[in-house]
Formats: structure tokens, sequence, C-alpha cells
């Protein structure tokens, strides 16, 4: 507990362990997801990686939908911090280890997470009547002309995700380092 300037008692709520982390956002993801239970969220967690990590572009596209599925539609907010936030916890709900707004010498991407023997770099796009194609054209060609996959060693996988509307997409690619 700590002291205001105002003399008000301020805590900071801590997770202690890995153990407890997971715990705490399994049964958020349920509670907030409508998701069953941890069977479904590591199958989900499980079926994600491996789309990412066969470049399955139309079934990851299929996992965004489905993410956006679950939220009301009158708390939709049409911007593009909106749709990075909902992946962004979507993703870390999942159990994927993401950071947001990684840092490089030319700019920040959007999304970087890391799963066995693979770091994927994402760039999300949002527009409310641009074109898929045209947002992810968008998207890849930041990642490429910022070179964010500069910093990391291995594989690399560069994902575009686009909304146009309400209606995800994605790309992704290897690049050539």
């Amino acid at each position: 507990m700590e002291l205001t300037p105002e003399g008000l008692a301020e805590y900071t709520l801590g997770i202690p362990n890995m153990e407890v982390n997971k715990s705490l956002l399994t049964h958020l993801l349920k509670a907030f997801g409508k998701y069953p239970d941890n069977r479904y969220i590591d199958g989900l967690r499980r079926k994600i990686q491996r789309q990412i990590s066969d470049c399955d572009e139309p079934g990851f596209a299929h996992s965004l939908e489905m993410m956006i599925a679950t939220v009301p539609y009158d708390i939709h907010i049409p911007q593009e911090y909106y749709y990075d936030s909902l992946i962004l916890m979507w993703m870390r709900l999942t159990g994927f280890n993401i950071r947001a707004e990684e840092h490089n010498n030319l700019g920040s991407s959007d999304l970087v997470w890391e799963q066995p023997g693979l770091t994927v770099v994402a760039e999300i796009k949002y527009h409310a009547e641009k074109k898929i194609d045209t947002l992810l054209d968008e998207a890849l060609n930041q990642i490429h002309e910022r070179r964010y996959y500069n910093k990391y060693s291995g594989k690399v996988l560069l994902l575009g995700i686009a909304f146009s509307g309400k209606q995800p997409g994605c790309r992704m690619e290897k690049p050539d380092i």
C-alpha cells in the first residue's frame, strides 16, 4: 500500500506466478468470452498456433471472425486501437506471450509473440470502408518499410491483420532475411 499525494491509500494487485496468471486469464476468458472450459481454451490456443505455423490464412481469419462474434454489436468502437486491444487481450487470454507496441529503431509493430520455433510480427489495420486486400497491403508494407522483423533471429512470420468494418482478414509472409 502507498499513499497518493492526496493522502489516499493506493493498492497494487500483483500476480505471484505463472500458474496464478494462467488460472486468472483462463477464468476471465471463460467469463467474458463465453468459452465452456479450460480444455476448449487450450484447444483454441493449439489451433491458433497450428494456423500460424502452417500459414493457414483462411483458418486464422475464421478464428478472428469467431473472436469478433463474441463482442456485442452495441459496444463496438470503429477505431484501429479497438481491434489492436481486442486481439491483444484475446491472444493473452488464450495463453500467448504477446507484446504490444514492440519498438525498433524505425517504429513499432502492433503485436509480437513467440511460439515454439517461431516469432510472429503483426501489424493491424482498420477502416470502415477500405477493402480488406488494400488494408492487408498497407499492413505488410509497413512491416517491410520499418523492418520490424530485423531484431529477431530464427524463423519469423509477418502477419497482416485487417478489419474492413467488422469483417476480418489476414495475410502471412515469411521475410527474406
